[in-house]
């Protein structure tokens, strides 16, 4: 059992009583359960005189803000602690080491140029505002005039209300474009199952238009059910890397999709072959961790800044990276 408490005696605990009362140490104290690092006792006894100094000190002259009850009531706002009285607590150690606590111990506010008596005089003043203490503070630090003091935490307030509705419409637009572009798509698919072409079109009409000349895609996609989401697939990573990494992109569909048009003249076994081929290797270099972080991927990389020269069986790609005087020529045979 852990040893009792002794009793404190009457009249004011000064550092000799203190001493007289041969404070435990936590190990003593706790049993099994203590800490087992001496000078524990000396930062509990510290402490305590500390406490009872700041209590001596609120009986003797009482804070103008909490007038000695250590907090105080803001406008419109929860009680909190009176920063002239109360000193925010340190980390809590054990044996030296920090405790990490969910929350974060709160800083102490910079009280430099501010009294407790001023802060007092301007909470009146503040009814009908929102009270957030470091405004107070610094309006109070850039004038002694209450009013003005007043008017400028009240200016704050009003930027930082009009912050936040600013950022919630931002968000709330953001996610109304989400859900828009979720619904464009399900209503893309539907009208791909049912026959409908348009959503292709949408997405790119010169391509469209081509590709109603070439017979093997036209056989290909309508008779194979899943050829029209597929090619819908095709497009839409196409505009999304074409966003993403700008002119290598487009430049590299440009190639890629003049390829399939070519192909599209066979057959359409030769056309679901390679848009499932292309659809894969999309997929790994638009979604996929990048092979360089930040930079683009190997895929379109050799159409940056290209010199580029093509005929019916190969495109030479003539192109140099950003900083280097250096130029690379590459051939790339058209499947």
């Amino acid at each position: 059992m852990p040893p009792k408490a002794p009793a404190l005696p009457d009249g004011p605990l000064t550092p000799a009583v203190v001493k007289s009362l041969n404070v435990p140490t936590l190990k003593v104290a706790c049993g099994r359960y203590g800490l087992s690092k001496t000078g524990v006792k000396k930062k509990l006894v510290d402490r305590l005189l500390e406490h009872l100094a700041t209590q001596s000190k609120l009986t003797a002259d009482p804070c103008a803000l909490c007038e000695g009850k250590l907090v105080f009531s803001p406008p419109m706002g929860v009680e909190q602690p009176c920063p002239w009285c109360v000193e925010p607590q340190p980390p809590a150690t054990v044996d030296g080491v920090e405790i990490k606590t969910e929350l974060p111990p709160e800083p102490r506010a910079n009280l430099t140029g501010v009294s407790a008596a001023s802060m007092a005089a301007l909470l009146p003043k503040l009814t009908q505002h929102n009270f957030v203490l470091d405004d107070a503070l610094e309006a109070l630090r850039e004038t002694a005039d209450t009013d003005i003091a007043a008017t400028k935490v009240s200016d704050a307030a009003t930027k930082r209300l009009e912050s936040f509705n600013l950022n919630q419409a931002q968000n709330e637009s953001e996610a109304e474009g989400r859900a828009a572009k979720r619904r464009k798509l399900e209503l893309d698919k539907e009208k791909l199952q049912g026959g409908d072409l348009t959503p292709l079109n949408d997405l790119d009409a010169d391509f469209y238009n081509q590709i109603l000349e070439c017979p093997g895609i036209v056989d290909w996609l309508f008779a194979d059910p899943t050829a029209k989401q597929s090619l819908y697939d095709l497009l839409v990573m196409s505009n999304k890397a074409a966003k993403w990494y700008s002119e290598p992109a487009k430049r590299y569909f440009k190639a890629r999709l003049d390829d399939l048009l070519k192909v599209g003249q066979i057959e359409a076994d030769a056309v679901s072959a390679w848009v499932a081929l292309e659809i894969s290797q999309l997929r790994e270099a638009v979604y996929g961790f990048p092979d360089a972080g930040g930079q683009v991927p190997a895929l379109f990389r050799a159409f940056d800044d290209p010199d580029v020269v093509q005929d019916e069986e190969c495109a030479v790609v003539q192109f140099h990276q950003s900083g280097s005087a250096r130029k690379d020529i590459v051939v790339i045979e058209l499947d």
